[in-house]
């Protein structure tokens, strides 16, 4: 059995906060873009459109 030291994780508060100000950057710099382009969409394809942008953006960060 390895007795390896791994750092500890961080607490799950800052893993909390740090996912929420990765989907509030990401989603507003979607809306800065596009959101006039997507204002006369409806909103399921909006909704659809800014959340697959979202992940996408929050995947290439990692």
């Amino acid at each position: 059995m390895s007795n390896s030291h791994h750092p500890p994780r961080p607490p799950r508060y800052k893993l909390v906060l740090l996912t929420w100000a990765g989907a509030y950057a990401a989603i507003t710099l979607i809306l800065q873009l596009l959101g006039p382009t997507m204002a006369g969409w409806p909103l399921a394809v909006r909704t659809f459109a800014i959340s697959a942008l979202m992940v996408a953006a929050q995947a290439a960060r990692v």
